[in-house]
């Protein structure tokens, strides 16, 4: 599929979506996340960013897998808290 194609095919996807998304480039914007499901080894979360007004800018699913001895040490001591 040459690029304008693709580009057109994509935006026609974002079109059709049951959730419209909407375009902000200033404001304020809140993350909600949560976890759908927390196994012993696979986990399912979903999270959403809304701007100001509480229009859906963003929203993505993700799949987890929970391996034994392969923990990341990141150094990070806290989460930030706005």
């Amino acid at each position: 599929m040459r690029n304008p194609d693709w580009i057109a095919a994509a935006r026609k996807c974002v079109q059709d979506a049951p959730f419209p998304l909407t375009a902000t480039t200033s404001g304020r914007m809140t993350v909600h996340s949560r976890c759908l499901r927390a196994g012993r080894q696979l986990s399912y979360t979903e999270a959403s960013v809304v701007d100001q007004d509480g229009d859906l800018v963003a929203h993505g699913t993700s799949t987890l897998m929970a391996m034994s001895g392969t923990a990341l040490q990141l150094g990070v001591a806290e989460f930030v808290e706005v």
